[in-house]
């Protein structure tokens, strides 16, 4: 050692001095020392004499200085051998192209862990852990370059061992977009016995946000459970689903629409009994550029349009109706804010008069958000994008967001004394 560095140790306990003269004895791979003299300094500064004792079976590891100062920190961590054991197990699957590896809790799902390693490659391989260090899942990433496009993609193969299940999935790198583009998955579905029950394929359909999903069974036959047309004739779009969750709840789903802006949606939900959860129809009907025929159900809505306003009223109760002018209402781009009010249903319209009081364009639909201050919708000219806000809004409408007191409590009243919010039975 270091004559200023074993001069900074001498407060130290002497077991404390002994651990650490045993850490630094250690060595790489190539036989020299493992650890530089500022990563001595680090364990030396950062744990006490029981957590430096505790790290020893970490340093074994190639698990960083900082990853192994973090759980020798850290309280209710599975026993550190054991850690160091399957770290060690991780190293040997992976071989010499490890380039680095970390143990961490994992983020997503309580009292469990994740080990990541990736390689000189710029590969990676992630396992899941219980809280008993027993494997949950197993990850693959590896990226390739094809040689008919010039293209680099990303297969990412995941092995749910709880499930029993391996899913493949392709991305296409894409430096417009920024970010990987997805492409496909297959994903293999067996039983306790290890069979193929079936087999799941999953694209992007021809419409945006829609996925096609088959079900295929070894036998050849075939289920559609997703997918988005357009058809090339009429223009008219369409999206059908018909998915069974594993306690046999069904979701029957049928969304079309054609280029004069008609369109109707069909969602059905049904128990494993063949009970009715939810059953609703709407329709939406262009009379012509500034009148609407709009429906729920048995419900039915007139919506009319000027160059100024938008107005809708319900036809079965003369009482319930709206109003929304853009020059006092609307601020920014009035007529893109006006187009995107003509795509609404009429009783979204009037949710939307009871729950907002302004509405403010900006460019850019993701940007868009609810400020509950004001009763205000910043928004682009994405009608489902407003529609979440509305969401948002009408949440939120019991709260007052006047000062950090009153919204802390109105929130909390608002959650607890809506019906729906608490009702436990459909």
């Amino acid at each position: 050692m270091k004559a200023d560095f074993v001069y900074l140790m001498a407060s130290k306990p002497v077991e404390h001095l002994d651990t650490l003269a045993e850490i630094s004895e250690l060595k790489d791979k190539n036989g020299n020392s493992k650890y530089s003299g500022k990563e001595m300094m680090n364990f030396n500064d950062s744990l006490t004499v029981e957590q430096l004792q505790n790290s020893k079976p970490l340093t074994k590891t190639s698990l960083s200085v900082k990853n192994i100062i973090l759980l020798a920190q850290t309280p209710n961590m599975p026993a550190t051998d054991k850690i160091a054991d399957k770290v060690i197990e991780m190293e040997n699957v992976v071989g010499d192209k490890l380039q680095a590896i970390e143990f961490t809790r994992n983020k997503y799902e309580k009292n469990s862990y994740v080990i990541s390693a990736t390689t000189n490659e710029n590969n990676s391989k992630t396992v899941s852990l219980d809280r008993n260090l027993n494997k949950n899942s197993i990850e693959d990433k590896t990226s390739y370059k094809s040689v008919k496009n010039d293209k680099t993609y990303i297969i990412k193969k995941t092995t749910d061992l709880r499930n029993n299940t391996v899913s493949k999935i392709r991305y296409r790198e894409d430096l417009q977009v920024g970010r990987p583009v997805f492409e496909n998955e297959v994903r293999v579905i067996k039983d306790n016995n290890n069979k193929v029950k079936h087999y799941e394929y999953v694209s992007p359909s021809a419409v945006n946000g829609v996925y096609d999903i088959v079900y295929k069974k070894p036998d050849g036959t075939e289920k559609v459970v997703s997918s988005g047309k357009v058809d090339k004739k009429t223009g008219i779009t369409s999206v059908k689903k018909d998915l069974k969750s594993p306690d046999g709840t069904r979701t029957q789903y049928l969304y079309e629409n054609d280029p004069q802006g008609n369109r109707i949606v069909d969602y059905k939900i049904t128990d494993k009994n063949g009970k009715v959860l939810l059953n609703k129809s709407q329709t939406f009907e262009v009379i012509n550029e500034n009148k609407f025929i709009t429906s729920r159900n048995n419900d039915k809505y007139e919506i009319n349009v000027t160059e100024n306003t938008i107005s809708v009223q319900d036809l079965n109760n003369k009482n319930k109706k709206a109003v929304f002018n853009a020059d006092k209402e609307f601020i920014g781009n009035k007529k893109m804010l006006l187009n995107t009010l003509k795509q609404f249903p009429g009783e979204e319209l009037i949710k939307m008069r009871e729950n907002v009081d302004k509405l403010e364009s900006i460019p850019d639909p993701l940007d868009a958000f609810y400020n509950g201050g004001s009763r205000t919708i910043t928004t682009g000219s994405d009608r489902f994008l407003l529609l979440h806000e509305l969401g948002h809004a009408v949440d939120m409408k019991d709260v007052d967001g006047n000062s950090n007191d009153s919204y802390e409590n109105t929130f909390y009243k608002s959650i607890t004394a809506d019906k729906e919010v608490n009702k436990t039975d459909i």
